[in-house]
Formats: structure tokens, C-alpha cells, sequence
């Protein structure tokens, strides 16, 4: 009582508790990355392997089955996954790594047999990410860094903000530009208006033009000529000037 039992120099053997050997296999499912000290593994315990796993192409290999994990701050692979991967002829670049990995609660480092750098796709995104080759045989851990450069993690609260309408209206014009240059005037085509063959025609008066609108009615009669939206016809055409905000004004046929 009153002292610190890891500094306890008269330990005692609990019966009932039975002690775990280092020789024991331990599953890793998390893995702390430090680049001035050793690298250590966490157990988790026992989980779903169907749950939190992702399929992704390492070095134009289809990889399935990581765990995500966002614990870990680097990516692991066991040596009979990269045995199946090199077969596959994967594209990478590997190396001798001095790197230690602990499990949890384990003096012993895991044993390391190197380490690659691969470019790592998904559908949609890519990264390049270095993986720690370990020995023997088990579940390919995605870390923390990796996932989130892929977009697979999200760490905090999640932003609801909705999409503009202005930012995905200049989003479809940019990658389109070819189809909003000019007037966007359909070319080559000759609309037919149908009309009741019965009905007697009646020529209707041309319209009075205010006289503060005639010469900008005028200019903008030029405009329209030049840019082949209308064209000369015989016979009155009534039209309907409404005046724009702009201080412009805008020709309605009346028809």
C-alpha cells in the first residue's frame, strides 16, 4: 500500500490471473510512427476484419482487405502479402529499413523485413506511401496519414456546409467553355411554326417605339443583325420594347 507496484521490489504472481508469454502471437492493428525513436504496435484485440477495411491498387497491384486505421501513423504489410505482390510485379521502390516495431506490452520488436514506396490509387484519388515490410503472415494495415491523403478518414466533426450553386454553375462552364462562346445561337436549322390553316391571317400595325427608347431600340436592331439573330423581313413586325436594368432594352416580337 502507498508505493508504485511497477517499483515494487517484492512482486507477487497472481494464481488466478494466468501470465501471457512474449512468444505469444499478437495481432497489430495499430502502429506509432517516431522518427527519432522506435516504432511501436498497439493490440486492439479481437475485431471484424470485414469491418473498416478497404480495397486499393498498390504499385498497379489490387491490394484488398487493409484495416483502417487511424491510430497508425505509418502503413504495414506482412512478407507473405509482398511475396504476392512482387509475383505481381509491383511497381515500387524498396529498401532495407532499420525500423523497430513493439507490440503492446512486448520488449521484443516485431522482426522487419524492409520497407517499399508505391504509388497507392483508389477510384478517384492517389497518393504515394511508404509501407513496412514485417515478418510472417497477416491483415495489411492503412495508417492514419495515408488514409486521409485518400479521403477513406475523416478526423473531427464532419462539415455539413452545402455546395453553392454559383461554384458548380462555374465549375460545368469552365470545363465546357466550347459551349458557352457567342450568343449560343442554333445554326442551320429552320423552326416551322404550325398555324391553323383556317384561320384567316390578319396584318397587325407596327407598334409605336417610345421616343426616349428609339435610339437605343436602333442600336440594339444593329447589334442582333450583326450576330445573324434576325434578319431582314417584309411586312411589319410588331414589337415589344422592354427596358433592362442595365439601361439597355430588350426586342419581344409580337407574333
Amino acid at each position: 500500500m502507498g508505493h508504485f507496484a511497477a517499483q515494487c521490489r517484492t512482486k507477487v504472481k497472481s494464481k488466478n490471473v494466468p501470465q501471457r508469454s512474449d512468444k505469444q502471437t499478437r495481432r497489430v492493428h495499430a502502429v506509432d510512427v517516431d522518427d527519432e525513436s522506435d516504432e511501436f504496435a498497439f493490440m486492439i484485440g479481437s475485431a471484424d476484419e470485414s469491418s473498416g477495411t478497404i480495397d486499393i491498387c498498390v504499385g498497379g497491384v489490387p491490394l484488398r482487405g487493409l484495416l483502417i486505421d487511424s491510430g497508425a501513423t505509418c502503413n504495414l504489410i506482412d512478407r507473405m502479402t509482398w511475396e504476392d505482390l512482387k509475383q505481381k510485379q509491383i511497381k515500387c521502390k524498396s529498401e532495407r529499413t532499420t525500423k523497430k516495431i513493439y507490440s503492446y506490452a512486448s520488449k521484443t520488436a516485431l522482426q522487419t523485413v524492409g520497407q517499399f514506396t508505391a504509388v497507392v490509387e483508389i477510384p478517384g484519388c492517389q497518393t504515394t506511401a511508404d509501407f513496412v515490410v514485417i515478418e510472417g503472415n497477416g491483415q495489411p494495415i492503412l495508417g492514419k496519414k495515408t488514409a486521409m491523403e485518400l479521403g477513406v478518414l475523416r478526423i473531427g466533426l464532419q462539415d455539413h456546409t452545402c455546395n453553392k450553386v454559383s461554384d458548380t454553375v462555374t465549375e460545368f462552364v469552365s470545363c465546357h467553355s466550347q459551349l458557352f462562346e457567342g450568343v449560343g445561337k442554333l445554326a442551320n436549322y429552320e423552326v416551322q411554326l404550325h398555324i391553323n390553316p383556317e384561320v384567316r391571317p390578319v396584318a397587325q400595325n407596327a407598334r409605336r417605339v417610345p421616343y426616349g427608347l428609339r435610339d437605343k431600340v436602333a442600336n440594339e436592331l444593329q447589334n442582333l443583325l450583326k450576330q445573324g439573330i434576325i434578319e431582314p423581313a417584309e411586312g411589319p413586325s410588331p414589337v415589344v420594347i422592354v427596358p433592362k436594368s442595365s439601361d439597355a432594352v430588350r426586342i419581344c416580337v409580337d407574333m
